[in-house]
């Protein structure tokens, strides 16, 4: 009864919720939601159950990949599962291909789910390089912002050029210039960039170089305005 489902939402978003207890729910909740399919029934009370799952710190990587391979017409819970860290780099591969698969790949849900990859510790190389060349800016950046990203396509990300030959989307540059995994090199070019809000991302990163951080202090007189 909802009575019922009200308590194991609230056990499902418990911090202190075990992975034991969590799978178990993720399962009765999967079967639950078949039987409602099966049933014609449109009832969606099971999804927040199941984001609550999809999102918690104690979800194992295994509970994951189930709750992943289910098909949702709720794109939130595969985004969840995305940005969940315990998500294992196999179970991202998958998301992705399935994404990729879909004839609406670039649509605003497609595209949280796809940002989701793109930000999480466990997500591969080869997955990376994919998200990093996907015509949605949303998705580029949070390749940029990942600092697991490999520094090959952080420079890639650095040193791409629109079609016209402009620079980059500002939105890439900035979250490039907050990751402290990017070489001093590329944070210093960017400390010349127009845009204040992107200097200030460079004055702010801890793998900026003493040298391009004393030049910000003595010649940038916007930064005082943003920190």
């Amino acid at each position: 009864d909802k009575g019922h489902l009200r308590i194991v939402e609230a056990v499902a978003n418990n911090a202190n919720a075990s992975s034991q207890v969590l799978n178990y729910i993720a399962n009765q909740e999967m079967k639950r939601r078949q039987r409602q399919q099966s049933a014609n029934n449109n009832d969606t009370s099971s999804f927040s159950i199941l984001e609550a799952v999809a999102k918690h710190k104690n979800t194992s990587p295994s509970t994951l990949h189930s709750l992943s391979t289910y098909e949702y017409e709720n794109h939130n819970i595969t985004s969840l599962i995305a940005r969940n860290p315990n998500t294992s780099k196999q179970t991202l591969s998958t998301i992705l291909e399935l994404q990729r698969h879909r004839q609406q790949y670039d649509s605003s849900s497609c595209v949280h789910v796809l940002s989701g990859i793109a930000t999480n510790p466990n997500s591969s190389k080869q997955d990376l390089l994919t998200l990093s060349t996907h015509p949605d800016a949303y998705v580029r950046s949070a390749v940029a912002r990942n600092i697991h990203t490999p520094t090959c396509i952080l420079l890639q990300l650095a040193n791409r050029r629109d079609g016209d030959g402009t620079d980059h989307c500002f939105h890439v540059k900035l979250e490039l210039a907050g990751n402290t995994s990017l070489p001093q090199d590329q944070l210093d070019a960017l400390s010349f960039d127009a845009n204040f809000a992107i200097r200030v991302n460079v004055a702010r990163n801890f793998n900026t170089r003493v040298d391009t951080l004393e030049r910000l202090a003595l010649e940038d007189d916007t930064l005082d305005v943003c920190l």
